[in-house]
C-alpha cells in the first residue's frame, strides 16, 4: 500500500532534516474499499453498496467527533461509463505523443464534483513525484492549525538565507527576499500563487510537525514510512486533497474558502488552464521535477463551469517541459470541450 517518498535529487522543494521531508512528503493515497480505522488515524472510510446500481459507493468521513462525520469525498467504486468516450479519447492521445516521443507517459483523472459524481482515470496505476505539489498539505496544515490559534496567520516569521540547498525552478514568478520578515499568510500565498521554494522552505522550518501529521493521518494517509525519500503517488490519489477543500470536510468553511483563493491565485498558466477561455474560474496547483534529462509536470485544478464544477489531475513525464505543458494543455482542452458540450 505504501508508496515510496520524494529522491533527495528531485527538484522539490527544499532540503530539510530528513524525517521533516519524508513527512512532508509523504502522501499515501491508496483509499480502501472497506472500513478501515487504522491506528493513529482520525479518518474512517467506509463502502457503502448502492441499491440502485450496480456499482457500490465509497465514502471517506473524518471521525473523532461526538455526533459529526464531516464528509471528505465520495465516489462510486467504479469508473463511469458516461465518460467512456472521452477517456478513450484521452488515451489515444497519449498514447500517439508517447508514440511520436514527445512524453514518456501521463495519467489522468477526472471526476465531475456534480450529481453522481462521475469519474474516470486514464493510465491509473503509474506513478509520479509529487514535486510542488507538496505545498498544498502544507497549507492545509497551516489553515487548520490557524482554526485553534488565532493570529497564527499574522504571525511575523524574518527570512535568512543559509545553507540549506533549495532546487532551482523551471517555471518561476516571484520569490521572498532574505532579511526581510513576512507574515505567515504572505508567505502561504508566495508558496501557492508563486510556487516559491524559498517561502515553502520557511514555512517547513516553522511547521508543527504533530499537525502536520495529523493532518496527514486525519486525510487517511499512511505515514509508516516518514523518511522514505523516494515516494512517488498516482493521480487518483493526490485528487483527495482538492477535493476536500471543495466539500469543507476538513477545514471549515472559511478557512477552505480562503485555501481555494489562494490556489485560484496561481500564476502557472502553462498546463491545465493553457488552452481554455481566459478568465475560465479555476483553483489549481502544479508541480515540476527533474532528474538529469527526465523531466515531470503536473498539475490539479478544480474548473468551474456555470453552477458545476469538475476536479482533472494530469501527470506526465518526458524529457522536454515545454512538449509536457503542450500535452497538458491539449489533454485539459479536450476535457474543457466535452464537460462544456456533453450533458
Amino acid at each position: 500500500m505504501l508508496k515510496k517518498l520524494l529522491s533527495l535529487k528531485i527538484s522539490f522543494l527544499y532540503l530539510i532534516p530528513a524525517v521533516i521531508v519524508g513527512m512532508i512528503f509523504f502522501f499515501v493515497f491508496k483509499k480502501p474499499t472497506g472500513i478501515n480505522q487504522d491506528a493513529g488515524s482520525n479518518a474512517i472510510h467506509v463502502s457503502a453498496e448502492n441499491t440502485t446500481v450496480e456499482c457500490g459507493e465509497n465514502t471517506f468521513r473524518l471521525k473523532g467527533f461526538k455526533y459529526i462525520k464531516p464528509l471528505i469525498n465520495q465516489d462510486r467504486e467504479c469508473e463511469s461509463s458516461r465518460y467512456s468516450a472521452l477517456k478513450e479519447n484521452l488515451k489515444n492521445f497519449i498514447e500517439d505523443q508517447t508514440r511520436s516521443g514527445n512524453i514518456s507517459c501521463a495519467s489522468v483523472y477526472l471526476k465531475n464534483l456534480g450529481p453522481g459524481e462521475d469519474w474516470i482515470s486514464v493510465y491509473p496505476k503509474l506513478d509520479y513525484h509529487p514535486a510542488s505539489l507538496g505545498k498544498v498539505p502544507i497549507m492545509i496544515t497551516y489553515l487548520k492549525k490557524s482554526e485553534s490559534v488565532p493570529g497564527l496567520l499574522d504571525k511575523e516569521i524574518v527570512y535568512t538565507r543559509d545553507s540549506k540547498i533549495v532546487p532551482t525552478q523551471n517555471f518561476v514568478t516571484d520569490s521572498i527576499r532574505p532579511g526581510h520578515k513576512y507574515k505567515v499568510r504572505e508567505l502561504l500565498y508566495q508558496m501557492i500563487a508563486n510556487s516559491d521554494n524559498h517561502a515553502t522552505q520557511l514555512l517547513q522550518d516553522n511547521i508543527d510537525f504533530a499537525s502536520f501529521k495529523k493532518t496527514i493521518t486525519d486525510l487517511g494517509f499512511d505515514d509508516a514510512k516518514l523518511v522514505d525519500t523516494n515516494y512517488k503517488f498516482k493521480a487518483r490519489e493526490y485528487s483527495i486533497f482538492l477535493e476536500a477543500l471543495y466539500n469543507a470536510g476538513y477545514l471549515n468553511i472559511t478557512s477552505s474558502e480562503y485555501a481555494s483563493s489562494l490556489l485560484a491565485q496561481c500564476k502557472f498558466k502553462d498546463g491545465i488552464l493553457k488552452n481554455l477561455p481566459a478568465g475560465v474560474k479555476a483553483i489549481h496547483k502544479f508541480g515540476e521535477y527533474s532528474a538529469d534529462e527526465n523531466k515531470e509536470l503536473h498539475e490539479s485544478a478544480i474548473i468551474y463551469i456555470n453552477n458545476n464544477a469538475y476536479l482533472i489531475t494530469i501527470m506526465s513525464k518526458g524529457h522536454d517541459f515545454k512538449k509536457l505543458s503542450d500535452l497538458m494543455g491539449q489533454l485539459s482542452k479536450m476535457v474543457y470541450d466535452y464537460m462544456t458540450t456533453s450533458a
